[in-house]
């Protein structure tokens, strides 16, 4: 946090079932102090409880250079 990140979502697919979902797709984090960039990719998933949407699981992983 010290570096003042900020995330952008570059592309995203979101998958709905009955009662859970998945967003998976690349985010930029730009951080504002040192002007550097770093590409993720992440995974959330979500289950609905009857009255709002929980997260149930989250990945990220930094890409590769090069992808």
């Amino acid at each position: 946090m010290e570096n003042k990140p900020i995330g952008r979502i570059e592309s995203r697919t979101i998958e709905l079932d009955c009662n859970t979902a998945v967003d998976d797709g690349l985010y930029t984090f730009t951080f504002e102090r040192t002007g550097s960039q770093i590409r993720a990719r992440y995974t959330f998933t979500y289950k609905w409880d009857g009255w709002e949407w929980l997260i149930t699981s989250h990945h990220s992983s930094v890409l590769p250079a090069g992808d």
